[in-house]
C-alpha cells in the first residue's frame, strides 16, 4: 500500500476506521444491554446502580474529549488511538475481575476515556483530512462501523454470556478488540496524506501543489457563533437519538407489543440507520452537509411522530424506515459541517470540546425523558419534547455559517516529492 498503488490509500485508512469503530463502539457501547441483567443479578445490584456505570463511562468520555483534541494535534491520530485502544483493552479485561461496585465504576471511567481516545472524534478528523470531494461518503462508510458493530455482536455477546459468563466473556472480548484494533492503528493509520506524499481524494499532483491547510484556532472558534449552534445541535440531536434508543422498547412493550416485537423494530432501526449514513453521506457530497442534515432532522420528527401512533405493526414497519434511515446522518455530517465552518488547522480541538456536548446530552436525555414518565405515566409528553428538539437541532444547523474558504483551501506552491 504506497503511493503508487491503484487504490487511493485514504480508502485503507476508511477501512481502519470502520474497523476500529465496529471493534470499540460497536462492541463497547451498543452491547452494553447484554451484560446489564447477568452482571447485576450476580452482583445483587440494582439495575439502576449497574446503569450508573454507563453514566461514569459516558461523562469521562465527554470530559476526555477536549484533551483528546489537544492530543490529535499535538501527537497525530495513530498515537492517540494506539492509547485509547489500549485503555478499552486492559479496562475491559479488568472488568472481568472487579470484584466491588467501586471498581466497576473506575474501570469503566478508563473504558470512557479508552473510546474517546480511540473512536468518533479522531475517526472525524482523518476522513476529514483525507477527503475534500468524497468526505461524506467515506465519513459515512467508517461511521457504518458502529451501527453494524452492534448488530452483530449483540448475538455474539449473548452467546459468550451464557456459554462462558459474564466474567470471562469481558476477558475474551478484551483480548478480541485489541488483537483487532492495535495493529491496525500501528499498520494504516496516517493523520494526514502528506504524511505518504499524497493528496485528499487521492488527487494528482499539480504545479500549484499541496493545499493550504486553514481554520480557526479553538480560542476564536468559541467566540463565533457558529461554534455554539454546532455545539448546541449535537448536545440536542443526541438528547433525541439516546432518549428515544433507552425508552422506546419499554414504551412498544406499554402500547401491548411484545419483547420480542419491541427489541425487532429497535435492532431494524439501527440496520436502517446504517444505510442512511451511507445515504446522507453520499447527499453531503452532492447537495452539501447543511442542507442533508436538515432534512435528515425533518424526517426523524416524522418518524417520532409515527413513534407515537406505532399500535399496528404496519406503523411500526414504517417508522424503522422513516427514524431509521435519517438516523444515520447526524454521525456522518456534523463532523463534516464543523470542518466546513471552522476548518482543519485545529480541528480536533475544536471537534473534541463539541463532542462534550455530545456526550452530555446523550446521558442526559433518557434521565429527561424518565422523570417525564414517572410524572405523567406516558411517554407522549416525552417524545413531542424530542420532536421539538428535533426541529430545533435542525434550526441551529440551518443558522452556522459555512466557509468556503475553509471548505476548499486554496492551493500553495509546494511540490510533492
Amino acid at each position: 500500500m504506497n503511493s503508487s498503488s491503484r487504490i487511493f490509500y485514504g480508502w485503507f485508512v476508511v477501512l481502519a476506521c470502520f474497523l476500529v469503530l465496529f471493534s470499540l463502539h460497536g462492541v463497547i457501547i451498543n452491547t452494553f444491554g447484554v451484560f446489564f441483567k447477568p452482571v447485576s443479578e450476580s452482583m445483587g445490584w440494582s439495575r439502576a446502580t449497574f446503569s450508573l456505570a454507563l453514566a461514569i463511562g459516558a461523562i469521562a468520555m465527554a470530559f476526555g474529549a477536549p484533551f483528546v483534541g489537544k492530543m490529535l494535534d499535538s501527537f497525530g491520530a495513530a498515537k492517540t488511538m494506539l492509547v485509547g485502544a489500549l485503555l478499552c483493552g486492559i479496562g475491559m479485561g479488568l472488568l472481568g475481575s472487579a470484584t466491588n461496585l467501586l471498581q466497576f465504576y473506575v474501570l469503566f471511567a478508563v473504558v470512557g476515556l479508552g473510546l474517546s481516545a480511540s473512536t468518533s472524534i479522531p475517526v472525524s478528523l482523518l476522513i476529514a483530512n483525507w477527503f475534500e470531494r468524497r468526505r461524506g461518503i467515506a465519513m459515512g462508510m467508517a461511521f457504518t462501523g458502529t451501527s453494524l458493530g452492534g448488530m452483530i455482536m449483540n448475538p455474539v455477546n449473548t452467546y459468550l454470556v451464557q456459554r462462558f459468563g459474564w466474567r470471562h466473556s469481558y476477558v475474551i472480548l478484551a483480548v478480541a478488540i485489541t488483537v483487532a484494533t492495535v495493529p491496525l492503528i500501528l499498520l494504516i493509520v496516517k493523520t494526514r496524506p502528506s504524511e505518504m506524499h499524497l493528496l485528499p481524494d487521492g488527487e494528482k499532483p499539480t504545479t500549484s501543489g499541496l493545499k493550504r491547510l486553514t481554520g480557526q484556532n479553538l480560542q476564536d472558534a468559541i467566540r463565533t457563533s457558529t461554534f455554539w449552534f454546532i455545539a448546541a445541535n449535537m448536545f440536542l440531536i443526541n438528547f433525541m437519538a439516546n432518549a428515544v434508543g433507552v425508552h422506546g422498547i419499554p414504551y412498544l412493550t406499554d402500547i401491548g407489543h411484545s419483547e420480542m416485537t419491541a427489541g425487532i423494530t429497535v435492532g431494524a432501526s439501527m440496520g436502517f440507520m446504517t444505510l442512511g449514513k451511507l445515504g446522507f453521506g453520499f447527499g453531503a457530497d452532492r447537495w452539501g452537509a447543511r442542507p442533508s442534515f436538515v432534512l435528515s432532522c425533518l424526517l426523524t420528527a416524522v418518524g417520532i411522530g409515527i413513534l407515537m401512533a406505532g399500535s399496528n405493526l404496519w406503523m411500526l414497519a414504517l417508522f424503522v424506515f422513516i427514524y431509521g434511515f435519517p438516523q444515520g446522518g447526524p454521525l456522518a455530517l456534523t463532523p463534516l459541517i464543523a470542518a466546513e465552518c471552522h476548518g482543519l488547522l485545529n480541528f480536533g480541538s475544536i471537534y473534541g470540546v463539541m463532542t462534550l456536548f455530545s456526550i452530555l446530552g446523550a446521558a442526559i436525555g433518557p434521565v429527561v425523558v424518565g422523570k417525564i414518565y414517572d410524572v405523567t405515566h406516558t411517554y407522549q409528553g416525552a417524545f413531542l419534547l424530542l420532536i421539538a428538539i428535533t426541529l430545533v437541532s435542525a434550526y441551529c444547523i440551518h443558522r452556522a455559517r459555512f466557509r468556503h474558504d475553509f471548505a476548499h483551501p486554496e492551493p500553495v506552491s509546494v511540490t510533492l516529492v
